[in-house]
């Protein structure tokens, strides 16, 4: 004896699923939201630093970070695109050579060194690397070195100096005038 049964299957294919947005890298200090766009619409983002549809960098943390979207289209059918984002932390970033004060005559130039070396120095008093008081403003000064390194991030360290203005001198007793013999 035999019997059969004819049995139809319909098979759905998945959705194509993909998401933009999200660049190569990012700094850990960059607190904005970066918003993101999935396709089709209606799915879910998912990983460190995701808020809704957005990846927000200091969230998430230093590292290479997963981001995943997945969506569910009508069938009940599931599918999902990873991507993964680099968060680079910031530069460790110092510097050296400027004493606490000087005076305001002094025309000497004193070499700061930055670390990283590549940086840039700004403040009142600054020419290059160098630090001239003569040409610095009398009072407290603000001197910052700024690096950026290779992926964009920028980090500074700052350092008060104090130009101190010379005293004020006088003398009293010379009379405008004397005799060659007194």
């Amino acid at each position: 004896c035999m019997d059969s049964e004819d049995v139809n299957v319909v098979f759905h294919p998945l959705p194509v699923v993909s998401f933009s947005g999200l660049s190569a890298q990012y700094c850990i200090d960059q607190t904005t939201p970066v918003v993101l766009t999935g396709t089709p619409a209606g799915g879910t983002f998912s990983g460190l630093g995701i808020s809704g549809n957005s990846f927000v960098p200091s969230i998430a943390g230093v590292g290479t970070i997963f981001i995943t979207y997945t969506y569910t289209d009508g069938n009940g059918c599931t599918n999902s695109e990873t991507q993964t984002v680099d968060v680079n932390g910031l530069p460790n970033v110092s510097f050296s050579g400027l004493d606490a004060a000087y005076c305001e005559d002094d025309a000497n130039a004193y070499a700061l060194v930055g670390s990283p070396v590549g940086g840039t120095f700004i403040g009142s008093g600054i020419s290059g690397n160098d630090f001239i008081p003569d040409n610095a403003a009398a009072g407290s000064n603000t001197i910052t070195y700024t690096y950026t390194d290779p992926f964009g991030c920028t980090s500074l360290e700052q350092q008060q100096v104090a130009v101190n203005a010379l005293p004020t001198v006088s003398f009293i007793g010379l009379a405008s005038s004397y005799c060659s013999n007194a």
